[in-house]
C-alpha cells in the first residue's frame, strides 16, 4: 500500500545469480529484528511482518492446490490492503495464543463453499483444522492472476507448523508519503547496527516502498 516499506531478505531479484549472491550475503530477517525496529520506528505509525509458502487447501470434498498463505503479524492490520468483507482480520489475540484460524480469499470460499458468509466453518490447510474468521473483500485480478486466492494465518501459527527457519518481510508504514525516505533511512540505521555491517559494507537486506516492488513484479509479470 502507500506510505509502506518493506525489508526483505531478496527484494528486487532480476537472475539467479543476483538470488545466489543475496542467499549468500544477506542475513535472514526475523521476529527478533521486527521487535527490535518496533522499539525504535519513530516514523512508522504501524509495523508487522509476513511469511509465506503455498499450500493446499480444502473443505469438505472440495480443495485448492498451491494456495497462497500468508503468515501475518497482527500488526499487519493496519498495513495489508486485504481487509475483510465477513468477520474480521488476524488480530493480537490470535498471534499471542498461536490460534488456528484464517482469513480466506472470496475466491477461496467461492470454491470451496460456493459462498463467501461462511465464518465459523472448517477448512484444512496441508491437513490441519483452522476455522474460518474472515474472508477478504474480492481484490480482482492484476496479470491475468487471481488476487482472491489466499488465505491468511496468525505469523506465529505460520511459525509452529513451517518453522522459524526462512526469513520473514518487515513491513512498516510511514504517517505520510513526505516520511517515507526518512523511515528508509530509519530502517537501515537500525538494522546496519542491529546486524553489526560495517560502514563501508553493502546492507545485508533490501529496504523498498511497497509501490516499488508492485510496480516491479508488474513489469516482469506483464
Amino acid at each position: 500500500g502507500t506510505n509502506t516499506v518493506i525489508v526483505d531478505k531478496f527484494g528486487m531479484i532480476t537472475s539467479f545469480d543476483e538470488y545466489l549472491m543475496a542467499l549468500r550475503r544477506n542475513k535472514d530477517l526475523t521476529i527478533e529484528d521486527l521487535g527490535y525496529l518496533g522499539e525504535r520506528l519513530t516514523l512508522a505509525t504501524s509495523i508487522g511482518a509476513q511469511g509465506s509458502t503455498s499450500a493446499e487447501v480444502r473443505a469438505g470434498g472440495e480443495k485448492l492446490t498451491d494456495v497462497g498463505i500468508r503468515g501475518n503479524s497482527s500488526g499487519m492490520i493496519n498495513i495489508d490492503t486485504t481487509q475483510a468483507e465477513y468477520g474480521r482480520y488476524i488480530d493480537d489475540i490470535d498471534d499471542e495464543r498461536r490460534r488456528y484460524v484464517v482469513l480466506i480469499g472470496s475466491e477461496v470460499a467461492d470454491k470451496l463453499f460456493n459462498r463467501r458468509d461462511v465464518v465459523g466453518r472448517e477448512v484444512k490447510i496441508n491437513g490441519l483444522p483452522f476455522e474460518v474468521i474472515g474472508v477478504a473483500k474480492e481484490n480482482g485480478s492484476a496479470f491475468g492472476q487471481s488476487r482472491d486466492i489466499f488465505a491468511v494465518i496468525p505469523l506465529s501459527t505460520y511459525q509452529r507448523i513451517w518453522g522459524t527457519r526462512e526469513s520473514i518481510s518487515i513491513w512498516a508504514r510511514a504517517g505520510s508519503a513526505a516520511d517515507l525516505a526518512n523511515l528508509q533511512d530509519q530502517i537501515r540505521m537500525h538494522l546496519r547496527a542491529r546486524h553489526r555491517v560495517p560502514y563501508p559494507d553493502k546492507d545485508t537486506y533490501v529496504v523498498v516502498p511497497a509501490d516499488t516492488l508492485y510496480n516491479f513484479v508488474q513489469d516482469i509479470v506483464g
